[in-house]
């Protein structure tokens, strides 16, 4: 038995519809776009334009100015009440070590996140602080030769435990946590082909904020305190790449 296929004409079937329902026009930008993005981070990573890198330095920093202290609570009638302060301030340096993972850009950019660790030794009557930092890191050379002025900027969270000193700053009743920024400038010494020597001067602005965890007080209620401080960092570390 013989059976007979019907026979098509493919010519005719894509003939016949129209191409604008095949390949839209925003289609092939976006597909002409995405070769293009693709063959240009190829040619950035096959010429050698990224390399990962991490950035581990010390630093000891000196506050300058006073600690500000903001006080806000609730008394026993419910009025709100509020009170700024200026503790003393620090005198002994905070040492720190912080260091970060990321990208160097086409050997001049580093673009990563990192942790780090600041102790600031008690003064009587101030606390000592245990200060856990994580951050994310951008720093900007200006050159590629052996010496390499940079500047660079690290934003992140900070958490402070401090000495229980007394019940109106007990980590037992609150939680001290915040934010911090830092500007530096610093200049960074070529060390064979594949690290960096670095010196830097740092400006930090360190706030703490605490979160009431039990009422410290049956006398104030909502009890809130703010403290900024300020320092400048002398930072000394290694760029491995």
């Amino acid at each position: 038995m013989t059976i007979n296929f019907p026979c098509f004409a493919p010519n005719r079937i894509i003939r016949s519809i129209p191409h604008g329902n095949l390949i839209s026009k925003d289609m092939k930008i976006t597909s002409i776009l995405s070769i293009i993005l693709v063959l240009s981070i190829s040619t950035v990573l096959g010429q050698g334009n990224v390399r990962f890198s991490n950035i581990t330095e010390l630093g000891a920093g000196f506050q300058v100015g006073n600690t500000t202290r903001e006080l806000t609570y609730t008394d026993i009638l419910g009025n709100e009440q509020s009170a700024t302060s200026n503790p003393e301030t620090y005198k002994i340096p905070a040492p720190r070590l912080m260091t970060s993972f990321g990208v160097m850009l086409f050997d001049l950019i580093f673009v990563g996140a990192g942790a780090g660790y600041q102790f600031q030794a008690n003064e009587d009557p101030l606390p000592y602080q245990h200060n856990v930092m994580g951050f994310g890191q951008l720093r900007l050379h200006f050159a590629k030769g052996r010496f390499r002025p940079f500047t660079d900027l690290r934003l992140g969270y900070n958490y402070t435990l401090n000495q229980n000193t007394n019940d109106l700053l007990s980590t037992d009743y609150y939680k001290w946590d915040g934010i911090f920024a830092e500007p530096s400038l610093g200049m960074a010494f070529k060390v064979g082909e594949k690290a960096l020597f670095n010196i830097g001067l740092a400006y930090q602005f360190l706030r703490t904020d605490q979160r009431e965890v039990v009422n410290a007080s049956l006398l104030w209620q909502d009890v809130t305190t703010s403290d900024k401080q300020h320092r400048l960092i002398i930072n000394l570390g290694f760029t491995f790449k």
